[in-house]
């Protein structure tokens, strides 16, 4: 199955018939989305972040799936120039069409021999939105993710199936309970190179495998949302106390437009 994305590095722009593909499918994978000197860079500055956030909240280090730390971009300029990188943003634009703003950054470690799976579910159903014509995630690899190292597999067209249910991570049927005919379909796994990256639609299903290997798996994700979402006022370690208007599109600092 063909899941690469191919693109113009000069003006970056993205071939017709990879937009088509992640239309179709709900995922695509961007390989030498930053170059190797980027990866250096920016791996130093996500894990410089990491260590000033685990003096501040330790307890996050021992969660049994992954370590996360959500919005990053924020506090660490050097992480914000990974999170809005400018070819993400062309890309997460280009793939979904519609004018877009940010949502967060969040990175996700698996430890060494973790022993557990991000089992599969959509991420529309954790988000406070009730409506929304698009959301798209970009997973940036900063270090080689083979398979034994928990990279991502997906559900190719899942995204056609609409918000589905709040789904637990760590409950390796709890998507299929919900949608047993997709038992029935193949996914499709995708390891990555440090500097490489899959986007995925909000509502493309989708798990990552257990850190099974010696190495930290270390990735920052990129989420946007588009401008016509709307904030329907159900609880988020985002939009809590922040007294955004339920029922009405976004417009706070904190999620700029792009």
């Amino acid at each position: 199955m063909n899941i690469d994305a191919h693109f113009d590095t000069k003006s970056n722009h993205l071939a017709p018939e990879s937009i088509e593909l992640f239309q179709e499918n709900g995922f695509i994978r961007v390989r030498g989305l930053i170059s190797p000197e980027e990866v250096e860079q920016y791996k130093a500055a996500v894990e410089e972040a990491l260590f000033e956030e685990r003096k501040k909240d330790p307890e996050q280090t021992k969660q049994p799936v992954f370590e996360q730390r959500v919005g990053l971009w924020q506090q660490y300029p050097k992480v914000k120039s990974l999170s809005l990188h400018p070819r993400i943003v062309s890309f997460a634009k280009q793939l979904t069409g519609v004018p877009m703003q940010y949502w967060h950054d969040h990175a996700l470690v698996k430890h060494p021999h973790n022993g557990k799976a991000t089992e599969f579910h959509q991420d529309g159903p954790y988000w406070p939105f009730s409506s929304s014509s698009a959301g798209v995630a970009c997973w940036v690899a900063l270090v080689d993710v083979p398979e034994q190292r928990g990279c991502m597999s997906f559900l190719p067209g899942t995204h056609k199936l609409g918000q589905g249910h709040l789904t637990v991570i760590t409950e390796n049927r709890a998507f299929y309970n919900n949608n047993p005919e997709q038992e029935y379909e193949p996914h499709v796994t995708v390891p990555l190179r440090a500097g490489d990256c899959t986007f995925h639609n909000g509502l493309t299903a989708h798990r990552a495998g257990a850190n099974n290997t010696d190495e930290e798996r270390l990735a920052l994700i990129s989420m946007f949302m588009a401008q016509d979402t709307v904030y329907d006022g159900r609880p988020h370690i985002l939009t809590d106390n922040l007294n955004l208007p339920v029922d009405q599109t976004i417009d706070h600092e904190l999620f700029p437009r792009v």
